[in-house]
C-alpha cells in the first residue's frame, strides 16, 4: 500500500475510463468503500474521506495544487482509519473483509497525485517538507519513483527542512531498488544535505551494507566529511557495523581518519597494556580482572587494533597473554 495519493496517468485513464473522459470519472465510476452496517463508526470516516477526495479533485482542477494535495492526503488517512476500524470490529462475521472493488479504490487513492502538467511534482508539502519524489523514495515505493522520474520530476530536488534529496532518503532507509532507479536517473551520489551528510554517510551510519557497496560502485566519495567531521568509516565504526568498516577499508577508505579520532593515550593502551602486564609478572587466573576484561572486550580490542592498522601485532600479544595464564590444577 502506497503512502501517496492518485497517480495521474492520462493515457492509462483513457484506457480504463468507461467513456474515455477524465480520470475523475474513472474513479467515481468505481464507487467508494461502503460499510453494510449503518451503525458502524467506520462509515463516518469513509464518508468524510469521500468528501475530502472530491473536494481535492475540484481544487486541483482550479490549479490550487497545494490545497488539493492536503485534502487528498487527508482523505487517504481517513480511509485508512475506516479500514482499521472495520478490520478491528469482530461483532459481525462479515465485517472485516473488504470487497475487491473497495480494495481497488483504496489502492488507486494510495498512489501519488500528479496533475497533467506535473505542476505539483516538485511541491514541498508543508506538513512533511518533502517533494513527492523524496516521499516515495523514503517509503521505498519503486513504482511511484519510476513514474515520477518518467514524468520529469527533478531527481535532485531537496526538501525544505533538511535539504535532503530523494537519494538521501532512500539510502537512509536501505531501499536498494529505489536507489538504483535514482542513480540510473542521474541522481548526484554525493549530494549533501543541511548537515553535510551524503547518501553514503546515511547508509553507513544505519548499517546498510549492500547499499554502501552499491553507492561506492557508483562513485560515491568514501572520505567525505559532514559538518561534524564524520566520514562513512567513522559512522560505521561508531555504530559497530564491522562488515561495513571492513568493506570501506577494502575499497580504499582513508584509515587515518579513524586513527585521528583515537587519543594517543588510547592508542598506547591498546598496543602496550599486554607488555605492562607481562612486566608486572602478574599471572592470569579464572575470573580475575584480566580474564573478565578479555571475556567482555576481546573483540572490541581487536577491532580497535584493526582500525589503528595494528592487527598484525595481535599474534604477539596473544602469545604473551597465553604465557601469563595460570592453569588450574
Amino acid at each position: 500500500m502506497h503512502d501517496f495519493l492518485l497517480v495521474w496517468d492520462w493515457d492509462e485513464a483513457r484506457r480504463k475510463s468507461q467513456d474515455g473522459k477524465e480520470y475523475e470519472h474513472f474513479l467515481s465510476s468505481r464507487g467508494v468503500p461502503k460499510c453494510s452496517r449503518t451503525e458502524c463508526r467506520c462509515q463516518d470516516y469513509l464518508d468524510k474521506a469521500t468528501r475530502l477526495w472530491n473536494f481535492g479533485l475540484l481544487v486541483n482542477r482550479m490549479e490550487r495544487y497545494e490545497e488539493a494535495g492536503k485534502n487528498l492526503r487527508k482523505a487517504v488517512e481517513l480511509y485508512r482509519t475506516g479500514m482499521a476500524l472495520r478490520g478491528a470490529d469482530k461483532t459481525y462475521t462479515d465485517h472485516s473483509a473488504w470487497r475487491l472493488a473497495d480494495e481497488e479504490a483504496l489502492r488507486a487513492m494510495n498512489d501519488l497525485f500528479i496533475d497533467t502538467q506535473g505542476a505539483v511534482m516538485e511541491l514541498n508539502f508543508e506538513e512533511y517538507s518533502q517533494t513527492p519524489l523524496s516521499w516515495a523514495a523514503d517509503k521505498g515505493h519503486e513504482a511511484v519513483v519510476r513514474l515520477l522520474l518518467d514524468k520529469g520530476a527533478a531527481v535532485d530536488a531537496k526538501d525544505k527542512q533538511y535539504g535532503r534529496t530523494a537519494l538521501s532518503w532512500a539510502a537512509d532507509k536501505g531501499h536498494q531498488g529505489v536507489v538504483r532507479l535514482l542513480v540510473d536517473g542521474g541522481a548526484a551520489v554525493d549530494a549533501e544535505d543541511t548537515y553535510g551528510q551524503t547518501p553514503l554517510l546515511y547508509a553507513a551510519e544505519n548499517g546498510h551494507e549492500a547499499m554502501v557497496r552499491l553507492l561506492i560502485e557508483d562513485g560515491a566519495n568514501m572520505d567525505v566529511k559532514d559538518k561534524m567531521d564524520q566520514t562513512p568509516l567513522l559512522r560505521a565504526a561508531g555504530n559497530g557495523y564491522e562488515a561495513i568498516v571492513q568493506l570501506l577499508l577494502e575499497k580504499g577508505a582513508d584509515i587515518a581518519v579513524i586513527q585521528e579520532q583515537f587519543p594517543l593515550i588510547l592508542q598506547y593502551t591498546c598496543r602496550y597494556w599486554v607488555h605492562h602486564l607481562q612486566q608486572s609478572q602478574v599471572q592470569i587466573h579464572d575470573d580475575d580482572d584480566v580474564h573478565k576484561f578479555l571475556r567482555k572486550h576481546f573483540l572490541h580490542w581487536l577491532e580497535a587494533l584493526s582500525l589503528m592498522d595494528r592487527l598484525s601485532e595481535v599474534i604477539e600479544y596473544i602469545g604473551i597473554l597465553q604465557s601469563l595464564v595460570s592453569v588450574s590444577q
